[in-house]
């Protein structure tokens, strides 16, 4: 799983997902991140974000492969941060992971219900059926458990493959989960490196008006730069794990009405991440599919 680091890991729109995420609804528990992360965020931004007694708390990384000696460790960020016991899973021992378990394929029963929190960063990309691995992330989760994805969704040199905003919201809500938030972020300038960047922020939604004189072309490029999918997921007693939800334009009276469900997501009280916003900010596929929520985040 080498992109897992070399693409996403733990950024800056990470820890500030977690953060608000924290405030909405304590983190607490047992914690689960696919792969080792490497921390892609220099000392002067942790502060900035998480304070100088946090970052006092820290070790430095002597794991994974790009970070080892000269970041700071995924565990000790996150435990400085959340009162968690925090592990990592991974196909092979690569990066000393806790446990060792290739998630696209069925997984030990005792290990159903077993985590309280599920971190995902740059993983669904570098598998070859990424819906294996969703539906075992959520039996993973135990019931009221959370799942964060931040994943690419942008054809990248390297990816395997890449997922979009429906495929996640379509699963949760056709799964019945309490809660699901589903955000596009647009890196449209270089940063200061791969790792250190500012993007725009789009809440995405399956209702949309339809325009039959829709630009399909201009529609296809309207994003510039590289596109990350960053979602939050609330599992609820009711929720499933296996339910397949057809693709939006394909419903039909046979399908799982996830359209319906999901309406559910637009009235919970899990406020949308916000930041400063700019004028005029074109929206993604010219759709109003997506709400802009503010730039620089």
């Amino acid at each position: 799983m080498v992109l897992l680091i070399l693409i996403v890991g733990i950024t800056k729109q990470v820890i500030k997902a977690l953060i608000a995420e924290h405030s909405f609804r304590p983190i607490s528990g047992n914690w689960l991140s696919f792969g080792s992360q490497t921390v892609n965020v220099d000392k002067s931004t942790l502060i900035n974000i998480c304070g100088q007694s946090c970052v006092d708390k820290l070790s430095l990384d002597t794991s994974t492969r790009h970070g080892a000696g000269s970041r700071y460790s995924d565990s000790s960020l996150i435990e400085s941060l959340f009162s968690v016991s925090y592990k990592t899973v991974d196909k092979s021992a690569y990066e000393s992971s806790n446990l060792v378990l290739d998630l696209s394929r069925p997984i030990p029963p005792e290990l159903e219900s077993s985590y309280d929190f599920l971190y995902t960063g740059g993983c669904l990309d570098n598998v070859f059926s990424p819906a294996d691995v969703l539906i075992n992330s959520s039996r993973l989760l135990n019931s009221n458990g959370r799942v964060l994805h931040y994943e690419s969704a942008s054809r990248l040199l390297g990816a395997f493959t890449f997922v979009t905003a429906e495929w996640f919201l379509s699963y949760y809500a056709a799964n019945n989960f309490l809660d699901c938030k589903v955000y596009l972020l647009c890196q449209t300038k270089p940063g200061l490196s791969r790792f250190d960047y500012d993007v725009h922020i789009f809440n995405y939604s399956h209702e949309f008006t339809r325009s039959k004189n829709l630009d399909y072309f201009r529609s296809g490029c309207s994003l510039p730069g590289i596109q990350y999918l960053l979602v939050v997921a609330e599992k609820g007693p009711s929720s499933t794990c296996d339910v397949i939800p057809d693709q939006l334009q394909y419903l039909d009276s046979n399908s799982v009405d996830w359209p319906n469900i999901a309406k559910k997501y637009s009235y919970s009280k899990r406020p949308l991440l916000e930041t400063s916003r700019t004028a005029q900010i074109e929206l993604p596929f010219l759709s109003d599919h997506y709400t802009y929520l503010g730039s620089c985040f």
